[in-house]
Formats: structure tokens, C-alpha cells, sequence
């Protein structure tokens, strides 16, 4: 693959705020306080046009900020320098209208630089989310390895968002991405997300060629913590 000089990369920083304990039920209504104290402050932001965007994803790209639960307490990420000078202004609002003093707050920060591997490496995707054209096709299938083929499609389709956000085109000619399902397990019941609509869920292991960063969320709804995915055995 011909690389440009500097190959994409980009920083995340998450801040896992142990002092605040959240239910994944009352995590919309914390993030929709949070776009309300973004309005109120727009002019805080400095050098951020629109900052609220950064927050509220309207459009179907990779959202750069991430609202997500962490063993019961709020964590917040963003990708893209961009995104975490607001992440860092967002948390100092939010501390001086609250009167917050944290004494257990966990910072992680990534620069993650775009590539591929030698060998494929395993992953798990936990609750990955997928949209609702998607689950009319998966509810058809009635044996295990379409649905594994179906999955290893979309998580490649899934890629492509977070390409954009690092101002990267990949060309599928030139280098193929691959995605192998290992093992699926449909998850129940649907997951809320935004405005009350209704996604499947699924836990997904599966092996690519491509190098993920540590801290990285695939599929719908990763603004609400959904779709966490980890190095595997």
C-alpha cells in the first residue's frame, strides 16, 4: 500500500470519571444536560466553530466525541485535537456548575497511527449496534455462517467512517480490508438509543489485518458507549 508521508493518525484522549456514577438508562439525559451547557457556554469555546457538532453527531459519519460507561461511572472520549480541546473545556463547565473537586479521575490518551498487519490480530466487539436495514437482512438468514458473513461485511463498512474522520480514503484495490467472524452471539433484547428507536445487538469476535487503536468504538450509536471493542485472546 502506498502511504502519503506522514500516514493518518490521530490523538484520543478518555477521562473516566470514577466520581460519577451513571446507569446506561440515564446516560441520554446527562449527555442531553451536557449539549444544553455547551449552547450556554458556545463562547468558551475558543477557536471551535460550532462545538455543539463535536458533541452532537446530526450526521452519518464517526462521532469524535463518545459519552460511554465504564464499570458503572461515566467516561467521556474524544478523537482528534479538535474534539479534545472541547472535551477539556466541556469538563471544566461541568465541574464549576456542579462544584465538583474529582478525586478519581482516570486519563488515557492515543496516538494512533493508521496501518495494517502482517497477521490478523483478534478482536471482540461488545454490544455493536447495527442499523435497522441491516437487521431486516440478518432476521432472514437462518444459518450461523450467513449471518458470520453478513457481520464481516458491515464491521468492514464500519471502518470507513472512522477513515473519514482521520481525512483518510482508503482505495479497497489496492490493499483488502479483512474481516473474519469467529464466533457471534445475538444479544437478547434491543438497545434505546437516541429519540427512542430501537437497535440490535450483538457481540462479535472477529480477526482483521488492520491495526485498531485501544481506545475504539464501531457500528451505530458509539456516542453512547456502544459497540467497545478489545484486543481478544
Amino acid at each position: 500500500m502506498t502511504w502519503n508521508p506522514v500516514p493518518p493518525h490521530i490523538k484520543i484522549l478518555q477521562y473516566t470519571l470514577y466520581d460519577l456514577p451513571v446507569r446506561r438508562g440515564d446516560l441520554p439525559a446527562f449527555m442531553a444536560d451536557s449539549f444544553k451547557l455547551i449552547e450556554e457556554n458556545e463562547k468558551a469555546f475558543k477557536g471551535i466553530s460550532d462545538p455543539l457538532s463535536l458533541f452532537h453527531n446530526r450526521s452519518h459519519k464517526y462521532s469524535g466525541i463518545q459519552f460511554g460507561i465504564d464499570d458503572g461511572t461515566l467516561s467521556v472520549r474524544a478523537y482528534g485535537e479538535p474534539e479534545i480541546t472541547a472535551l477539556k473545556i466541556w469538563w471544566k463547565l461541568h465541574r464549576k456548575k456542579n462544584g465538583l473537586k474529582p478525586a478519581n479521575l482516570l486519563t488515557q490518551k492515543e496516538l494512533y497511527t493508521l496501518g495494517f498487519l502482517p497477521v490478523l490480530q483478534t478482536f471482540k466487539t461488545a454490544r455493536f449496534l447495527v442499523n435497522r436495514e441491516k437487521q431486516r437482512e440478518l432476521s432472514q438468514q437462518l444459518d450461523t455462517e450467513s449471518v458470520s458473513k453478513i457481520l464481516a461485511d458491515y464491521l468492514v463498512a464500519n471502518f470507513f467512517p472512522f477513515f473519514n474522520h482521520l481525512g483518510y480514503r482508503h482505495d479497497r484495490a489496492e490493499r483488502e480490508i479483512v474481516a473474519n467472524v469467529l464466533r457471534v452471539k445475538r444479544l437478547p433484547k434491543p438497545y434505546t438509543v437516541f429519540k427512542g428507536a430501537k437497535r440490535q445487538a450483538y457481540d462479535i469476535v472477529f480477526e482483521t489485518n488492520l491495526r485498531l487503536p485501544r481506545l475504539f468504538r464501531m457500528g451505530e450509536a458509539t456516542a453512547l458507549g456502544f459497540g467497545n471493542v478489545y484486543r481478544w485472546k
